[in-house]
């Protein structure tokens, strides 16, 4: 550069320089890495009634407003353990076989002694190089001292009875304060750790909310007094005649219950400010990092809850719609805003959807499928069109005590719920003409139409992987 003056050869210099760097690191719009891999969160509540959102005004602002609502989600196993099971594999619960929240047939001695931590959608995406987070309620009676294989960081409440003990990354320590605030703000802090990062990260987030007692932060002591439970046309039900005999064994809710039940929901709302908390502050530390249009955010709950429907106190593991059906609600790159879908999906599907979502593979066995062709655009022609539920154990008889709820086996399309029992009681409801469940059909049904649910229910009852995709599709 002999006879160019100092100025101008600076200039060439500071160009050669931009240029090499825009040859050999390509300017991203998406945060610190590529949008081929997104962030995945996943935020479960625990029992949540689905009413409840109406009271989480973040919920409503980051998510409902800013992405997909699937009406139609369905819990295939209501009970806890057994629904996060399938959560974390994509499996029904006949082919996890974990049945229930304690030993011998469930929670976490059972789900251990499967082996079924060894593949899970933590390892799956771990091994596609995600950072992996678990923070807050993983299986019931988990009582572990190690971290389970897949997690990076492990932030897991212990405990038989709810304790207040978390396992901190193999360590045991006692918790001091409100449980899902100090979840809360573990969370919150490893996230935006990981946002700033240069790889992808996968966090589910367990928050004990709203489930009983429901407790809540003190600083929410004065919300939502008064607040009463909805009395929708199936709240405390009148004429039960319709119903399997422990329904119809069941006395119609006194005053002085129905005053307890409001006064749990209260306490509900109270403690799932939290959650909607830490919908706020997460939307807040993904935008400060310039991640938040690179990450999908799940909200689910494990299961449904019923709080007086059909003269039932409060309870799940029942095939009504208040415990099977809760909206998923997703947020993300490719999802639509404010948006409602009636797309059958259901919990099985999470599993290999956010596996998908991050570029990794899962196992044949799974059973559930990619939800993002109905979370991304219109239901397809060859989505699915049932879905099967069931509340069983192995050796599981009849209850001796009428007033107990027998296991079920249930089918459940977007038109019907038909349910059969162990005690041969069998339960048919039209959700188009009557979405309360108000009147079973079962006595007044066509034969042709009952038995094609009995087959389609017969052929969901055993199936595994591809075969369960192929007997969810069958015509109804």
């Amino acid at each position: 550069m002999k006879g160019v003056s100092p100025i101008a050869r600076a200039k060439t210099l500071l160009l050669c320089a931009t240029l090499f760097l825009l040859v050999v690191s390509p300017i991203s719009c998406g945060g610190p890495h590529s949008q081929q891999h997104p962030n995945i969160l996943l935020i479960l509540t625990d029992d949540q009634e689905r009413s409840t959102l109406q009271h989480m005004p973040e919920v409503q602002r980051h998510l409902v407003e800013e992405g997909r609502m699937m009406d139609e989600m369905v819990s295939t196993y209501p009970l806890c353990c057994p629904a996060r099971t399938t959560i974390l594999r994509g499996q029904y619960a006949h082919n996890h076989r974990v049945y229930g929240n304690s030993a011998p047939h469930g929670g976490w001695p059972r789900f251990s002694e499967l082996g079924r931590q060894n593949s899970t959608v933590a390892t799956w995406l771990q091994d596609t190089g995600y950072r992996t987070a678990l923070f807050g309620k993983y299986l019931n009676e988990y009582d572990g001292t190690g971290v389970p294989p897949g997690w990076d960081r492990w932030y897991a409440q212990r405990g038989l009875k709810r304790h207040k003990q978390i396992n901190d990354q193999g360590k045991i320590r006692n918790l001091h304060g409100h449980i899902d605030t100090l979840l809360k703000d573990e969370a919150l802090g490893w996230i935006k750790d990981a946002a700033s990062s240069n790889e992808p990260f996968f966090a589910w987030v367990g928050f004990e909310a709203p489930h009983f007692p429901a407790y809540y932060s003190p600083q929410y002591d004065d919300m939502f007094r008064d607040v009463r439970l909805p009395r929708t046309p199936n709240f405390n039900e009148k004429d039960v005649s319709d119903k399997p005999e422990w329904i119809q064994r069941t006395e119609p809710l006194t005053e002085d219950e129905i005053a307890g039940l409001d006064r749990f929901y209260e306490s509900q709302l109270r403690s799932l400010q939290t959650v909607d908390r830490f919908v706020a502050e997460l939307d807040d530390a993904l935008s400060a990092a310039e991640e938040l249009d690179n990450t999908y955010v799940f909200y689910y709950t494990d299961n449904g809850v019923h709080l007086g429907n059909h003269r039932l106190d409060y309870g799940k593991a029942s095939p009504y719609e208040e415990d099977i059906n809760f909206p998923l609600i997703v947020r993300g790159p490719k999802i639509p805003a404010g948006t409602t879908s009636d797309a059958l999906v259901g919990d099985h599907d999470l599993a290999p959807t956010m596996v998908l979502l991050g570029g990794a593979s899962y196992p044949s066995w799974v059973d559930g499928r990619d939800a993002m062709p109905v979370l991304s655009g219109p239901e397809p022609d060859t989505w699915r069109t049932a879905i099967f539920a069931q509340q069983w154990r192995p050796g599981h008889k009849p209850p001796s005590n009428p007033n107990v709820q027998p296991a079920f086996d249930a089918v459940r399309t977007k038109r019907y719920t038909y349910a059969e029992y162990r005690t041969g009681e069998k339960e048919l409801y039209d959700l188009r003409k009557d979405p309360y469940e108000l009147q079973s059909l079962v006595e007044t049904a066509s034969q042709s139409l009952l038995s094609s649910l009995h087959n389609r229910l017969e052929a969901l009852k055993d199936c595994s992987g591809e075969d369960c995709h192929a007997a969810e599709n069958r015509t109804p």
